[in-house]
């Protein structure tokens, strides 16, 4: 049987006196955290698993919880409709699919000269190449900066 439920952790408060809210999933007594991405007081919290209407704003941030948790609903009942167990390794594997940002490598230069003011940094602060050193290598680039231009 697997749940869902609105929690806050009460030991992660900031010096701002709040805590972050989190959807739980639980499935054969495993569970994982996944997060609202808002904050909110531990005094505004209540036990149901949504801020009190004492709280300014209270009916947009219960949206904002109600909708983070219909949609690991929706991941769970699109697994069992897939005939797969909705454990919760499962549902953080389609949830990570279609929420997190992959970034994006950019595919490396395979021209040097790209990567020579980055060489030179190095040199300077790490190997601590001569001033002499370093005018020899600024004018290097200089020179294979014009061929590149003649040659095209």
């Amino acid at each position: 049987m697997a749940t869902t439920k609105a929690i806050i952790r009460k030991n992660r408060i900031n010096d701002k006196g709040l805590t972050p809210v989190y959807i739980r999933y639980t499935h054969n007594q495993d569970s994982i955290l996944f997060a609202v991405g808002e904050m909110v007081r531990p005094d505004n919290w209540d036990q149901v698993g949504f801020v009190k209407k004492s709280m300014r704003g209270y009916t947009n941030f219960n949206a904002l919880i109600e909708k983070k948790k219909r949609l690991i609903d929706d991941i769970r009942i699109s697994l069992r409709l897939n005939d797969v167990e909705p454990t919760v390794v499962a549902v953080r594997e389609v949830h990570d699919r279609k929420f997190k940002q992959i970034p994006r490598i950019p595919s490396p230069s395979t021209y040097f000269l790209d990567h020579w003011d980055r060489f030179v940094d190095y040199q300077i602060n790490i190997t601590k190449i001569s001033s002499g050193t370093v005018r020899q290598y600024k004018a290097a680039k200089i020179v294979c900066c014009t061929l590149k231009k003649k040659i095209g």
